[in-house]
């Protein structure tokens, strides 16, 4: 006999004292459980696979220089090829020159911002990242992103 009950999603046995579960039961609801499981797991909306995308620039001495990739990055990071990608170097000011960034959904760190095809510097782009150079700081932070003739590498994830 089949159970006397089911779950509301699945449709699962639900078996109450007097019930006498069978192989078959058991083996339904296996199957259920694995079509389930199997749709969910494939299902692209649910597991958004992220594709990692690696390059290098060089900066143009200028304030912001346009990294164009073709699409707006969901996550990334950017680093000067030659100094560490933490904090290099610490002003007489004691601020701190910054060689390095991060960005995500909640946010970045000084110097970088998410390019998503108007660059609000008079062009067009094919969207990508920008990066900053600057002289005045930011929480005692100065972005060197775009420092002259400096190679910089960085991974984005679309």
């Amino acid at each position: 006999m089949a159970s006397s009950g089911s779950t509301q999603n699945l449709k699962l046995n639900q078996w109450e004292g007097g019930d006498k579960p069978k192989m078959a039961d058991f083996n339904a609801d296996n199957l259920k459980i694995d079509q389930a499981v199997g749709a969910h797991f494939t299902d692209p909306a649910a597991h958004p696979v992220l594709q990692a995308v690696s390059g290098t620039y060089t900066g143009d001495g200028g304030r912001f220089q346009v990294i164009n990739l073709g699409f707006t990055p969901k996550y990334g990071f950017l680093f000067a090829v030659d100094l560490a990608p933490t904090v290099t170097e610490v002003g007489a000011s004691g601020n701190m020159q910054m060689y390095s960034a991060f960005f995500g959904p909640g946010g970045c760190t000084p110097g970088i911002m998410l390019e998503d095809g108007q660059s609000g510097f008079g062009e067009e782009t094919d969207r990508g990242i920008v990066v900053m150079n600057s002289s005045a700081s930011v929480g005692y932070a100065i972005s060197k992103l775009n420092e002259e003739n400096q190679i910089y590498t960085y991974v984005v994830w679309r």
